[in-house]
């Protein structure tokens, strides 16, 4: 019988406290957030369109796609970057600058635009990759990144089967309701696996991310990457 290890590490992922909360400022929760789109549009254009492009699609290719990522995440990225939580001095400057209501209208304008991905580099690459997010890996070691990122999307759309590491057998996710990480597909293959390198190092320091990504070899963190990027 294989360990539940790596299921229970995906599961405590999915159903985790995020360490990066929403802002001091506001009682709001991710569910009950909201903005004002068209303010968000002036903002974005005059403060994030230089590395994120006036859509969320643009910049360099270790520049991470913000079009089409959930409201409450940006919201809570703006506040953890002003408050200190997650350090980037860039970042830092720019969200400090931001009214409660600023990050709120950029988050809301971001969230509603459409994310571009990135053509199929390797088909071969990119299905090694598909199996990897929607059931982990065969040896049980890594877990489906689908348990918390973009999970219903993965069981409806990608046919998941089901998680690995449970009783040798592939688990039934249910649709995974409750989801914690960022919304990943479509996102640029070069910054996901620039992250997961850095969450291998302890840099960004993230506990669950860096328990993951470490168990992964270089091979899998290049064709989970190139999956997630040709699947917007």
């Amino acid at each position: 019988m294989r360990t539940l290890a790596p299921f229970a590490v995906a599961l405590s992922v999915a159903l985790g406290v995020s360490a990066l909360l929403v802002g001091r400022e506001s009682g709001a929760t991710p569910g009950d957030l909201s903005g004002d789109a068209v303010h968000g549009r002036a903002l974005v254009q005059a403060r994030c369109a230089a590395c994120h492009g006036v859509d969320g699609n643009g910049g360099l290719s270790t520049v991470p796609r913000l079009a089409g990522q959930e409201i409450g995440y940006l919201y809570r990225q703006l506040r953890a970057f002003s408050d200190g939580a997650r350090v980037s001095p860039v970042m830092a400057a720019i969200a400090s600058s931001m009214s409660d209501r600023d990050m709120r209208d950029a988050s809301a304008f971001l969230a509603g635009q459409e994310r571009h991905g990135d053509a199929v580099a390797s088909a071969a690459l990119e299905e090694e990759g598909r199996a990897l997010f929607l059931q982990g890996s065969a040896d049980g070691r890594v877990p489906a990144c689908a348990a918390c990122h973009d999970a219903s999307r993965g069981w409806f759309a990608g046919g998941m089967r089901g998680m690995r590491g449970m009783h040798g057998a592939g688990m039934p996710m249910m649709g995974m309701p409750v989801r914690n990480g960022p919304r990943l597909f479509g996102q640029r293959a070069a910054y996901v696996e620039q992250r997961l390198r850095g969450f291998s190092d302890g840099t960004p320091e993230a506990e669950r991310m860096s328990a993951i990504a470490a168990s992964m070899t270089l091979q899998q963190k290049r064709a989970v990457a190139a999956y997630i990027a040709a699947h917007p």
